[in-house]
């Protein structure tokens, strides 16, 4: 851990200094998407390597589903209660 905070504060003061060229300055962009699309390529071949999670595949998505909208449907109704609460809906009488 102390590793991953060291290395945050160094990079955290080169792009600050501005060390580097401009030209680089796509590079850790491109190094970011590089390793997301390489950290869930490994973390399909572990899923697929499993034979409980593929006999398990559909319960498991059901259930994302079900969690994910739970979330969308909790979210949207605790907007909706937030801006009720604070008078912020209007009348609905808008003119323009």
């Amino acid at each position: 851990m102390t590793l991953l905070v060291v290395f945050l504060l160094a990079g955290l003061i080169v792009g600050y200094q501005q060390w580097l060229p401009d030209r680089w300055a796509k590079l850790p962009g491109i190094i970011t998407t590089g390793g997301l699309f390489a950290l869930l390529f490994l973390m399909g071949m572990q899923i697929g390597s499993s034979s409980v999670v593929i006999q398990e595949i559909f319960v498991y998505g059901g259930q994302a589903f079900v969690l994910a909208a739970g979330a969308v449907v909790g979210s949207t109704a605790a907007v909706w209660a937030a801006v009720r609460l604070a008078g912020l809906g209007g009348s609905g009488d808008d003119d323009a």
